[in-house]
């Protein structure tokens, strides 16, 4: 009930209004957030360099800004920013993770910028080491025979596009992209041995 006001009318609270008031002030403020934090889509995500710029400590040959995901109803597309135009790495090594609770990637693939016609994905079980050789592994327990790759003249931008099934079809992955010279790596997106979020099937 309301209280006397000086004058011995009835006073009529404002308290009910201004939280009114606050309360939809709050509810809008956190629908724009949450419509500004949600991805354009379930199936797509932008994973920045978290590991700063060439994590692999080799020289600045091969450094990535950023790589997007698409995970689609029948193909996977991995799209590799570099920083800088004409300073792309000798290797590309994409590691996908099917098995989150299994530690390290499930496959593995290979992309080697002199020679496209050696690249391929295979199963990985683990990560591999920083040694020369790992960037362009032997063609054993391959799933594809080919990993066919989309780079402009600049070679700013490595686009990766391979069926599911390569993978293993699944519901959902993350990616790890490594570059690398002939005598070490280069840089990781998002960061040495990390993979991005996990990308659910569109």
């Amino acid at each position: 009930m309301g209280g006397m006001d000086i004058h011995g009318g009835t006073r009529r609270s404002s308290i009910r209004p201004r939280l009114a008031r606050t309360v939809a002030v709050l509810a809008a403020a956190l629908l724009a957030l949450g419509l500004a934090a949600a991805p354009a889509s379930a199936a797509y995500r932008v994973v920045p360099d978290r590991g700063g710029a060439n994590d692999g400590k080799n020289g600045s040959i091969g450094d990535m800004a950023r790589v997007t995901v698409h995970h689609g109803r029948e193909r996977v597309t991995v799209r590799v920013v570099m920083t800088r135009p004409n300073a792309p790495g000798d290797f590309y090594n994409v590691f996908v993770d099917t098995a989150p609770r299994d530690r390290g990637p499930e496959y593995m693939v290979v992309y080697d910028v002199i020679d496209d016609s050696r690249s391929f994905i295979r199963r990985a079980g683990k990560w591999p080491a920083d040694e020369a050789g790992t960037f362009l592994p032997p063609r054993k327990r391959v799933t594809c025979g080919r990993a066919p790759v989309q780079r402009p003249p600049q070679q700013r931008v490595f686009t990766f596009s391979f069926k599911r099934s390569c993978v293993g079809n699944p519901r959902s992955l993350a990616v790890s992209v490594r570059t690398a010279q002939e005598y070490g790596p280069n840089d990781w997106v998002p960061a040495r041995r990390q993979f991005g979020p996990a990308v659910r099937r569109g």
